[in-house]
């Protein structure tokens, strides 16, 4: 009797190990799923950002060629100035001597451009230091 109780005691032992085990899979198996899916939505935003950032770069440099084309036209010498370019551009002058002490370089650095420029690249380096 004593051995049948025994035998009895480990297989109803063996049975609730058996479970437990078996609860642990299945945990196992759904936080093995649950981080599959979070890693997935993280690539995604992740592939996202990024996409999002070098478009950012791309307008960025297409709108700092057409400031520079249009300095350029600035830059340009009296004889190319008429009166329609004058009435165009308020900024070309006919006056050389104003024209060639203008400091355009602290035009581009002080310009809307060069900000968003510099916030667009802070808040890339920020979001690299957080990776």
């Amino acid at each position: 009797e004593n051995e049948e109780a025994r035998k009895k005691e480990n297989i109803d032992l063996h049975n609730k190990y058996k479970r437990e085990v078996t609860d642990l899979e299945l945990k196992l198996k759904c936080i093995e799923t649950e981080y599959a899916e979070y890693k997935d939505g993280n690539d995604c935003k992740f592939k996202i950002n990024e996409n999002n950032q070098n478009l950012m770069i791309e307008k960025l440099k297409r709108e700092n060629e057409a400031l520079c084309t249009e300095l350029s036209g600035y830059r340009g010498n009296e004889r190319t100035v008429t009166p329609s370019s004058r009435i165009l551009s308020p900024g070309v002058t006919t006056n050389t001597n104003i024209n060639n002490n203008y400091n355009y370089d602290n035009h581009i650095r002080d310009s809307p451009l060069m900000e968003r420029t510099r916030n667009e690249l802070l808040k890339i380096s920020n979001i690299k230091d957080l990776e």
